[in-house]
């Protein structure tokens, strides 16, 4: 199973909000979605997450 907890775990920690997700790090609620609901997205998804937060894959995405 996917999960994007890692991801949760590292905004309430840092204090991102959803706002900010969307505003400064440009990720659409279309995705925000996607991954509160630990659906697939694609790998250019995974890597725009990953590059403007600056993160690791598995900081983003585990396989459980």
């Amino acid at each position: 199973m996917i999960s994007y907890e890692p991801f949760w775990k590292y905004c309430k920690e840092n204090k991102i909000s959803q706002y900010r997700l969307n505003n400064e790090y440009g990720i659409t609620n279309y995705q925000l979605d996607m991954l509160r609901n630990n659906k697939p997205i694609s790998l250019k998804t995974l890597e725009k997450i990953c590059k403007a937060m600056n993160l690791k894959v598995e900081e983003v995405v585990e396989i459980k």
